[in-house]
């Protein structure tokens, strides 16, 4: 079975980020572990990280993906903010391990983003297209390196710059060449984590069975 999932909520506790995915009928899920926008990060308790791994196992919600702080800037030339990013993910890595969870979501290891890639000029509508990104992630850095596949359609056009996430199926990219990107040969077992816009739960509902359509249909 493909693991679906969305990101959720950790309010009121980390462990209720997994009964908010389950309710939805998710087997993965997608967590920021602490506030992405701050650099001040509350001190996980052993009691909260086993609360989560009890209840992950029970709920059966696996991979667990941690999307790291917004903050974490690698690459600038701020030698103050690479020493502080570096230290963030010092620190998400930590907290990804104190609670079981499989990967660190930073966008240099491999996750693909369809609205991302869209934005950048990527045309997943074209299958000229979704061959060369298949063949030169396995040319340069193996489709075993590709641990997940960020699902959004795209409010903005291909090429615009704007990476504005949309609901499935509303947007420029579409259900047509979004379903024939993930069930590609090289992507059908990768795990599918959605980040459309959400005003409420039902949003999440609506999209996630769309994407679940589409991966049975093939």
């Amino acid at each position: 079975m493909r693991r679906i999932g969305v990101h959720t909520s950790i309010a009121g506790g980390l462990h209720l980020s997994l009964e908010r995915a389950h309710a939805l009928g998710c087997n993965t899920l997608q967590i920021f572990s602490h506030n992405p926008r701050g650099w001040d990060v509350k001190i996980l308790s052993d009691r909260e990280a086993s609360r989560f791994r009890s209840l992950r196992a029970e709920r059966d919600i696996s991979p667990v993906f941690i999307h790291a702080s917004y903050l974490v800037n690698l690459a600038s030339r701020d030698g103050a903010l690479r020493r502080k990013s570096v230290g963030m993910l010092v620190t998400e890595m930590e907290r990804a391990d104190k609670i079981g969870a499989d990967y660190v979501i930073l966008h240099t290891g491999i996750c693909w983003d369809t609205c991302h890639a869209f934005a950048a000029g990527y045309d997943i509508r074209e299958t000229v297209v979704a061959d060369m990104i298949s063949s030169e992630m396995e040319k340069y850095i193996g489709l075993d390196s590709l641990k997940l596949i960020h699902l959004n359609d795209s409010k903005g056009e291909a090429g615009a710059g704007v990476d504005r996430h949309e609901h499935i199926g509303l947007g420029n990219i579409g259900i047509s060449a979004l379903s024939r990107f993930i069930n590609r040969r090289a992507f059908r077992n990768i795990p599918l984590i959605l980040e459309t816009p959400k005003k409420n739960e039902a949003d999440d509902l609506i999209n996630l069975a769309k994407v679940r359509k589409m991966t049975i249909s093939q």
